[in-house]
């Protein structure tokens, strides 16, 4: 699993964001995290191609890049958690489709 953190220098809740995403990834090694900087080159781009609107935005994806779960604004811990459960819980839906359950 990735998660994709769309961040800008000049975006206030991105820095105020910043350590609570990197503590979260520090307990749990099973995600890359990816910070998306939309004002450095390629940046803006890759937020187009997920339609991202506003900063911060995060989006979980599988390891073939599809979209589990996103999610704009300023993530506390106990949100970041949510919206993780919900993208284990597309792809523990997605195994089970790919097996006949």
């Amino acid at each position: 699993m990735i998660l994709l953190d769309f961040q800008a220098a000049w975006c206030q809740p991105c820095k105020v964001q910043e350590p609570i995403v990197k503590k979260w990834a520090a307990n749990h090694p099973e995600v890359r995290v990816e910070v998306v900087g939309v004002d450095l080159p390629g940046g803006a781009e890759r937020a187009n191609a997920f339609f991202v609107k506003s900063l911060p935005t995060l989006v979980f994806l599988d390891d073939k890049g599809a979209v589990l779960a996103a999610q704009p604004g300023l993530h506390t811990a106990d949100r970041l958690e949510a919206l993780h459960g919900q993208a284990v819980r597309r792809t523990k839906k997605q195994l089970g489709l790919e097996m006949g359950l």
